[in-house]
């Protein structure tokens, strides 16, 4: 990552790299819990637990978010792990690690599934290209059989532009009969 910013390449990522490098262990904390990238569970609690007990990373580039970047990780002890921004019509994400790979093996050395790193990265492509499952605003229904008139529950998530759930979405729902 410390290559990248003596190129063109460099106004584009979110992340400030300084070209240092340090190959120390590190502890991964969300930042952004609520975020589709981030968000592991339903349960923001669960969320931030899954990441606060992630196996240790080793070798991470020293960066700044850049003005405008949503910081999703960081180490525990501050230093900027994973950023995200949308420029125009575009999306960049930059990962200031080279081992994200440890949350995936370390986890599976502890008979521990490899979930939180797959999840991570599969949501995280899905947000960079925009995939239609990163809409602003999604609606679930609770699966299986009903009877007539018998109420069916359903959840509705609205996000802001920056995928954080939007604190003052008004909601209308219209049912109509078959």
């Amino acid at each position: 990552a410390a290559s990248y910013e003596t190129t063109p390449l460099s106004s584009v990522l979110p992340l400030a790299f300084s070209g240092e490098i340090s190959e120390e262990g590190f502890s991964t904390q969300v930042r952004e819990p609520k975020h589709t990238i981030c968000a592991l569970s339903e349960e923001i609690s669960e969320t931030v637990s899954l990441w606060k007990n992630l196996p240790t990373a080793e070798g991470i580039t020293k960066s700044a978010a850049r003005e405008g970047a949503t910081l999703l990780l960081e180490t525990t002890s501050g230093k900027p792990l994973a950023a995200i921004w949308q420029k125009g019509k575009g999306r960049a994400m930059a990962v200031a690690t080279h081992s994200t790979w440890r949350w995936a093996l370390g986890n599976a050395a502890k008979g521990l599934s490899g979930q939180t790193y797959q999840r991570f990265w599969r949501q995280a492509v899905r947000w960079l290209t925009q995939t239609p499952s990163v809409k602003l605003v999604r609606i679930s229904l609770k699966t299986g059989l009903r009877a007539p008139q018998e109420p069916i529950e359903v959840n509705v998530r609205v996000f802001d532009e920056t995928y954080k759930p939007a604190s003052s979405a008004r909601v209308s729902l219209w049912v109509f009969p078959p």
